[in-house]
């Protein structure tokens, strides 16, 4: 007999309700009705099915997940983020020639070629070479828009002022839509000219995030507030670095790349008057900001669900049984701990 965490336990369950075709799984291991010695082949196949499925399934939770979260919560497991997914996304897309051409680069089956947050993440996770090319392409495709300027920078270094200035349009223009001011803020900071910073961060700004204070800040409008600082010579380097780390650690959904395209203005930005790198470095860099992608994080991940242990020892304790012609038996719920054994023992 073997005896696992009920976590544990509630979690192979969960993923097995996401998988199709497994009605026996579902009777026998999610209702706990067991198997019993004679139909032991049958339930195996079932179960080779799901550990099959398991190893190419992403150990990413969505908003209906809430059982498997409190699970892993439980254990101490770290599910796969948003932003990590994206990293394995980008390096089976290079392994497989995806960004190879234009046609391919994007996922959409809309769109022609990639869009904007598919770029930038193919540069975050150090495809540059492969990203120059559709940057470019991109820029021309979508000229006279803010995420065409950031585009043909990345790839090129370049940035036309002159167009950045049409495009940032005036102070008193600006949206109070949060998202698209993110966007539009960092145009007015390209040159260091506090008066008209200052004007945009009034139009774009709520009072309270005007004042920029003397330690390191989390949101772009008090970090934009502290650059203007910065170039007065009333704040240090040191605060307005890690406010800027701070800015591109931020996620607005838990560990999600959602906000990426508002970081890149900001990148321009530290590396005009902190950093001189190169473009895209200044954008890779902003995924050493992240903590999903720290030495810890990575050390611990666990890339599909195949790769959770907590979840695969109890299905591969029940296959061993079954291997056997032993059946299986399933302890009632209510306990800390789930055993397993062969039917008739538990």
């Amino acid at each position: 007999m073997n005896t696992f965490p009920a976590p544990a336990y509630a979690a192979l369950c969960q993923w097995t309700l996401r998988v199709s075709g497994v009605p026996f799984a579902n009777s026998a291991i999610i209702l706990r009705a067991g198997c019993e010695p004679s139909r032991s082949r049958e339930l195996l196949a079932e179960l080779e099915r799901l550990h099959a499925e398991f190893q190419t399934t992403p150990n990413q939770l969505w908003g209906s997940s809430s059982k498997i979260a409190a699970a892993y919560k439980a254990l101490k497991i770290h599910e796969l983020s948003g932003w990590e997914q994206t990293e394995l996304e980008v390096q089976e897309g290079i392994a497989s020639g995806r960004y190879r051409e234009w046609s391919t680069a994007g996922r959409s089956q809309v769109l022609d070629g990639p869009r904007e947050d598919e770029l930038l993440l193919l540069v975050v996770h150090g495809g540059i070479e492969l990203a120059r090319p559709l940057l470019l392409r991109y820029a021309e495709v979508h000229w006279g828009t803010i995420p065409a300027l950031w585009a043909r920078w990345i790839a090129t270094g370049q940035i036309d002022v002159a167009e950045a200035r049409r495009l940032a349009g005036e102070p008193s223009s600006l949206p109070k839509s949060p998202s698209t001011v993110h966007i539009r803020l960092p145009l007015f900071f390209l040159e260091p000219e506090p008066a008209r910073a200052r004007e945009a961060l009034a139009h774009g700004a709520a009072p309270k995030d005007r004042e920029p204070g003397d330690k390191p800040v989390k949101t772009l409008p008090k970090l934009l507030a502290q650059l203007i600082a910065f170039w007065e010579g009333k704040l240090s380097r040191e605060v307005l670095e890690k406010s800027f780390a701070a800015w591109f650690a931020y996620c607005y959904h838990p560990e999600s790349p959602s906000n990426l395209p508002e970081k890149i203005g900001p990148a321009f930005l530290y590396g005009r008057y902190l950093e001189p790198l190169p473009a895209h470095v200044l954008v890779e860099r902003i995924k050493q900001h992240l903590p999903m992608f720290s030495e810890k994080r990575r050390k611990a991940r666990a890339p599909r669900v195949a790769d959770v242990r907590a979840v695969m020892e109890p299905l591969e304790a029940a296959m061993g049984f079954l291997s056997r012609g032993e059946g299986l038996r399933i302890s009632p719920e209510g306990s800390p701990e789930v055993v397993l054994g062969p039917w008739g023992r538990v």
